[in-house]
């Protein structure tokens, strides 16, 4: 299954168990909750969020994502709890800023129930928190550790993804790298994002389990990648 059709899922999920957001602890009805309670009137939607790449350089993974939530909510006829489903979009541009816009805006919400999203980490490392200071959960695919480690910044409670971590592929690297190039020492480039920065760091990390040597962490251009040296 596409894992944003997964996260998709599991937004309606959340949905369906636990409609509340945004605000102080209330009291509505038989509902009591401590960051707040949404009301859904007969007959009015459920609003789910999404933040993805739609614009920019980065739009046809956006496209592609946004289509895969789609086709989630089609598998449950764009219903939840017997409501009908709202989706709101908003544009991550797959950057700091966007995640940070898109976040916003999303959080002004006070009928948004859950977010999707994002799947770049320099647009959920913004993001994440902004959602969770209000009360929403996000559930992503972005591979940036530190938002889901154990010992994560409590602004990330709120957030969970349904793809692995930069912390595995960086193994399977730096395996390659050494085992495989047969390098014994390297030099990681990354370009100066959440994500490249994180995947270098951690492949350094993983080649240095290996018995290799790591001679530095450099930035470079954009679209640069680790670079190996035997």
């Amino acid at each position: 299954m596409n894992l944003l059709r997964h996260a998709a899922l599991t937004a309606l999920a959340i949905g369906a168990l636990s409609i509340s957001a945004a605000q102080a602890a209330e009291t509505k009805g038989s509902v009591t909750d401590e960051v707040g309670v949404i009301e859904i009137q007969k007959g009015q939607p459920v609003v789910l969020g999404a933040y993805l790449a739609v614009g920019g350089p980065e739009s046809a993974l956006g496209i592609d994502e946004k289509r895969a939530i789609e086709i989630a909510l089609d598998e449950v006829d764009w219903k939840i709890a017997g409501h009908p489903v709202k989706l709101n979009v908003e544009d991550s541009l797959c950057n700091s800023e966007g995640g940070q816009n898109a976040a916003t805006k999303l959080a002004a919400n006070q009928k948004v129930v859950v977010v999707i999203g994002p799947s770049c980490s320099n647009a959920a490392m913004p993001g994440a928190p902004i959602l969770g200071k209000a009360g929403i959960p996000s559930i992503g695919l972005n591979s940036v550790p530190a938002i889901t480690e154990p010992d994560r910044d409590p602004i990330y409670n709120w957030y969970t993804r349904t793809a692995f971590n930069d912390s595995w592929s960086a193994l399977s690297d730096a395996d390659y790298a050494y085992n495989t190039a047969g390098a014994r020492r390297v030099i990681a480039l990354h370009d100066g994002t959440s994500y490249s920065e994180s995947v270098a760091k951690h492949f350094a990390e993983a080649f240095k389990a290996q018995g290799g040597e790591v001679i530095s962490i450099e930035a470079g251009a954009p679209r640069t990648s680790i670079c190996v040296r035997p």
